[in-house]
């Protein structure tokens, strides 16, 4: 049985911060201190996932505001990958949350001309099969073209863009535009 626990203590982090530094592209990794400090601010948390044997397993970071809940970061340990401890950990993840609209951003996978097509594809299945929707909306993060996907109820795009602004400040919410309605 998995355990989604807050990660709190330094080994915990030191073993989260490790998996988010190699599972995440530069370009899509948010200084780590900023999410410590927004984890402090009670805006953020940062979760721990770990299995059984209390070994540690995966990570979820989150971006909290209002009733929303961005799944900013998640990602399961390489060892781990392949044995549906994802599906697992995402059935816990939204029974945590009760009634709370949960969402997160994806790659689009509307051009089929794009780099590593196969693999947005498999992203975006494996989240539909957990219960996830997309929205009828695109965004460019940083330039970058983003589906999002929701679960337990529909989310706006003034929402979404409220959410960033409000946890990470204008620094980051100034770099997300609609893209396609």
């Amino acid at each position: 049985m998995l355990v989604i626990k807050e990660a709190f203590n330094d080994t915990q982090l030191e073993k989260v911060k490790d998996l988010y530094e190699s599972a995440f592209p530069t370009s899509e990794k948010k200084p780590f201190p900023m999410i410590l400090e927004k984890r402090e601010e009670g805006l953020a948390e940062i979760l721990s996932i770990e299995d059984e044997n209390r070994q540690f397993c995966g990570l979820l970071i989150t971006a909290l505001y209002k009733d929303l809940v961005l799944i900013d970061y998640f990602a399961i340990d390489e060892e781990s990958r392949g044995s549906g401890i994802g599906s697992e950990v995402l059935k816990l993840f939204c029974n945590r949350y009760g009634n709370k609209r949960i969402f997160l951003e994806i790659e689009s996978t509307v051009s089929d001309k794009a780099e590593n097509h196969d693999v947005k594809i498999r992203r975006k299945h494996f989240y539909e099969r957990n219960g996830f929707g997309c929205m009828s909306y695109l965004v460019l993060l940083f330039g970058v073209e983003m589906e999002i996907m929701t679960y337990n109820g529909r989310v706006s795009y003034e929402e979404y863009h409220e959410l960033l602004d409000k946890v990470y400040g204008e620094k980051i919410s100034s770099h997300v535009i609609l893209f396609k309605e």
